[in-house]
């Protein structure tokens, strides 16, 4: 099901759905074919292409956590790319102290549809990503 507004309200309104209602809600409203990249430095990185892959991905990824969430700290936009900084916190599973880090996800929405998103450990990889051409 399609989003109305700009790409960045699109974005926007996915993190709303993933916060209040959980990952699920926010992937029932993008591309059945969403390609969803791991940051090049990530362990284990992959790539996958269609929301039950990504919905595996993402469960992979914070999986190694007793607990995970998160907030935006900025938003850049260009066209139909955007860019969200994501703080995101978690305790390791068996840890017993909590960490968090940056991330940055790159969006690419067309049609009101989320098709893309690419993260990145590195701000000005992921700044270089939103403005190429």
């Amino acid at each position: 099901m399609t989003l109305k507004g700009t790409p960045r309200e699109v974005v926007l309104e996915l993190y709303r759905l993933w916060d209040e209602q959980g990952v699920e809600a926010a992937l029932a409203h993008v591309s059945p074919e969403l390609e969803w990249i791991e940051p090049e430095l990530a362990v284990g990185r992959e790539s996958r292409r269609g929301v039950d892959n990504a919905l595996e991905n993402y469960e992979s990824w914070t999986g190694s956590y007793e607990d995970y969430g998160g907030e935006i700290e900025s938003v850049e936009d260009r066209g139909e790319r955007v860019l969200v900084h994501f703080i995101q916190r978690g305790t390791p599973r068996g840890g017993s102290k909590p960490v968090e880090g940056s991330v940055y996800q790159l969006w690419t929405v067309r049609h009101g549809l989320a098709v893309r998103m690419q993260m990145f450990f590195d701000a000005d990889a992921a700044r270089a990503a939103l403005y190429d051409s």
